[in-house]
Order: C-alpha cells, then sequence, then structure tokens
C-alpha cells in the first residue's frame, strides 16, 4: 500500500521497507500550538506555498480559516496503548492501538480566552500539531487523484482547573481526543519547517458609545480594554459596517487618545471581519457582529 505525505529527507514512497535514517530526518518536539481548521478545509502539500498563506489561512472567512491555539505548555498523553487479542493456543496477536487523548495546558491562559475557546467545546476539527522547533505536522490525503495537506481528526473540549494554592494556580486546557484513525492518518505523515513562527490567534473587538455623538472607542468585546489605538493610522471607513451593511461616509482615530470619529452620527455600526480589517493593515483583531449606536451615550 501506498505511503502518502512527505517527512523532507525520508518518506516511504512504496511498499519496500527501508529501515535506515537520513541526515536531514526530522522528528516531532513538544507541540506548542495546535492550528484547527475545518474538517472540510484542505491545504497544499508544498511548503513554500503553505508557509507563503498561512497569515490569509488564519485571517480569511473561507473554509480554509486556521485558529491557532497556545501556547502550550504540558499536555499528558493518555491511550495509545497497543489491543492484542490471545488465541487458544495462547499467542498474542497486535490488532491495533487505543485512541490518543491529549489535556493540552495553555500558557498564561485567561478567562476571556476560555469564554472564546468554550465554543470548540464537543466540535470534531483537523488539527495540525506545531512543535517547538517550529516543525508543522499533519498527513497527506488522495481525493479524486489530488493530495492535500490536513491535520489529524480531533474532537475538543475546553474546561479550567481550579486554583489550589499559590503553587498550583487557575488554568486552561485544550482537551483533544484524537480519533481511532490517528495511527493510520500518521502512516501518511507530512511535515515541514514554517518560515516564520505562528502567528497569533484573533482577538473580538466591538465599538463602544461615549457621551459624545459620533465619537467611540474601540474595545476588545471581553475585557473591554482599548483594543484600536495601537493601529489609530490605520482605521478608515472600510473598516466599520452599518445595518445596512454599507461603510460610514467618515471614520478617523485620534492617535493620542484613541477616540474615533464617525459620521453619520445617526446609524448603528459594528466593526468589519479579520479578512478586511488585516487588508488595512490592522492586525490580529476580528470585529463581532453586535451594532452599537454613534447616539451620544444616554
Amino acid at each position: 500500500m501506498d505511503r502518502k505525505g512527505i517527512i523532507y529527507g525520508s518518506c516511504a514512497d512504496e511498499d519496500a521497507i527501508r529501515s535506515g535514517k537520513g541526515r536531514c530526518d526530522i522528528r516531532p518536539g513538544l507541540t506548542k500550538y495546535l492550528l484547527l481548521a475545518d474538517k472540510r478545509a484542505r491545504f497544499p502539500l508544498d511548503p513554500a506555498e503553505f508557509n507563503a498563506a498561512i497569515k490569509s489561512y488564519i485571517y480569511t472567512n473561507a473554509i480554509t480559516r486556521l485558529i491557532p491555539i497556545g501556547e502550550i505548555d504540558g499536555g499528558t498523553p493518555s491511550g495509545g496503548t497497543l489491543e492484542t487479542q490471545s488465541s487458544e493456543y495462547g499467542d498474542n496477536t497486535t490488532t491495533g492501538v487505543a485512541a490518543i487523548t491529549v489535556p493540552y495546558h495553555l500558557k498564561g491562559a485567561s478567562l476571556c480566552q476560555r469564554k472564546e475557546l468554550s465554543k470548540l467545546n464537543r466540535r470534531d476539527f483537523q488539527i495540525f500539531h506545531v512543535d517547538a522547533n517550529g516543525n508543522i505536522f499533519g498527513w497527506a490525503i488522495s481525493e479524486g487523484g489530488a493530495e492535500s495537506f490536513v491535520g489529524y481528526t480531533g474532537t475538543t473540549f475546553v474546561y479550567d482547573e481550579m486554583a489550589q494554592n499559590n503553587t498550583t494556580p487557575w488554568g486552561l486546557r485544550v482537551n483533544v481526543d484524537y480519533s481511532g484513525n490517528f495511527y493510520h492518518e500518521q502512516d501518511h505523515a507530512h511535515g515541514f519547517a514554517l518560515d516564520n513562527a505562528v502567528p497569533n490567534g484573533l482577538i473580538g473587538v466591538t465599538l463602544q458609545q461615549t457621551t459624545t455623538a459620533g465619537q467611540m472607542k474601540i474595545v476588545s468585546a471581553c475585557g473591554g480594554e482599548d483594543a484600536g489605538i495601537q493601529f489609530a493610522g490605520e482605521w478608515a471607513p472600510e473598516a466599520f459596517i452599518d445595518e445596512s451593511g454599507a461603510n460610514p461616509t467618515s471614520a478617523a482615530m485620534n492617535p493620542d487618545t484613541g477616540i474615533l470619529t464617525i459620521a453619520p452620527t445617526s446609524a448603528k455600526y459594528r466593526i468589519a471581519d479579520a479578512e478586511v480589517l488585516n487588508g488595512l493593515d490592522i492586525v490580529g483583531l476580528d470585529g463581532v457582529q453586535t451594532l452599537v449606536s454613534a447616539a451620544a451615550k444616554a
């Protein structure tokens, strides 16, 4: 049976067994990030093509959107043991490998991050691993004569661990139940080095009224802290959408105060999605769908 995928420097491409180790072989290190994708998404096998597009995958609204999860600083796997069957003569036969579960621990997580990541609960994803050496791993799939790079199949669940004492603080884990197909997927392993560090995940942002009509703040949707002033010179009418789907006639931010002046003041607005914002060089932010009036706060 053909084995798909390339671990650059070593890949069996036919049934003949070659047990040597190449000079450029790579082996997975500790997992530092997960990249989650829709089960239907397909990515290029070519490392250069994937590296060139990774940022756009994180910001896109298309099915190929990647969700970065990390930084991970722990996670002890369970399962993965050999399953055997005994014959009447006492011989043991290996029949397979038990499914694996890993409760990944997120370094420096927060309650706002927990609220967002709880949307992952009981959802099936394909999951890429990025290790401490900056290598990404998944597997190669062949469909209708076309080969693609995909992640391992798994189901996610996010939960927190209550603080116990000063040395065991509150923590957040992303539990992944990998499918029983994991070792078949590993038979078709595909991996390569990423050119750059994994981009940060997105932060949801929304508009906030002030006591003056047409003057608003851009804040994080969960914590409420200012999230707009660092991109003060980039905010433009294209970054905002009213009830009808149109952009305001004008929108600009004061770089000293972080106050956004927007018109007309009679409308309600929301911030555009990450794909639009990224096109304006506003990175790491994703507008939530809530419309906020530009009228003065009562």
